[in-house]
């Protein structure tokens, strides 16, 4: 029951980071193939709520995900948005 009762509670959370998916990694999913990790975003073309890869999240919706946890690991999230194909999450300044 606890555990139940904390997952509900981590998911409110999650709900209230209105995530958004890139319109063009949508439109060419095959390209980014797929990590197995879903989520719920907002896909803009399709003005619906969908369960969606993190592949085809916005830019600014991964780092948000990222974080959503209480982490604040520059380092690890540009390598995360450097396998997902982003490039860099954060400013490196240069």
């Amino acid at each position: 029951m606890f555990l139940r009762l904390w997952w509900m509670a981590e998911e409110s959370k999650m709900e209230n980071m209105d995530l958004i998916l890139d319109p063009e990694r949508v439109k060419d999913k095959k390209k980014w193939g797929d990590t197995g990790i879903y989520v719920r975003a907002y896909d803009v073309e399709e003005k619906k709520w969908t369960s969606a890869d993190i592949v085809l999240l916005h830019r600014d919706s991964l780092l948000r995900w990222l974080k959503s946890r209480g982490g604040d690991n520059p380092w690890a999230e540009d390598v995360v948005g450097i396998l997902l194909g982003y490039g860099h999450l954060h400013d490196t300044g240069g």
